[in-house]
């Protein structure tokens, strides 16, 4: 009788054990995961950081665009004046009839 309580406590300890490799190896699977996702987190971060810096420069490089535009509307008559003067007149064009 000891020795198939024996034999039965050896093959639980061995269960055990077996379940135990299981969950180690389960555990690294996890941790690699884990790394790959936060390597991943971290490169979208950048990512956003730069689309950020970037929209600010635009955002920027318009602001003083509209500046320019304000400046010229500011001047002499409007933006309507200026681009005239830059458009040659009608009557100097060749129409096609």
């Amino acid at each position: 009788m000891e020795n198939q309580e024996i034999n039965l406590l050896e093959e639980k300890i061995d269960r055990l054990l077996a379940y135990c490799e299981a969950l180690k190896s389960e555990r690294e699977e996890l941790k690699a995961r884990l790394r790959e996702r936060e390597e991943s987190i971290e490169t979208l971060r950048s990512q956003v950081a730069r689309y950020e810096d970037d929209r600010e420069a635009i955002r920027s490089r318009i602001n003083g665009l509209l500046s320019k535009i304000g400046d010229i509307d500011d001047g002499n008559g409007g933006v309507e004046t200026a681009f005239n003067e830059l458009t040659p007149p009608a009557e100097g064009r060749l129409s096609v009839d």
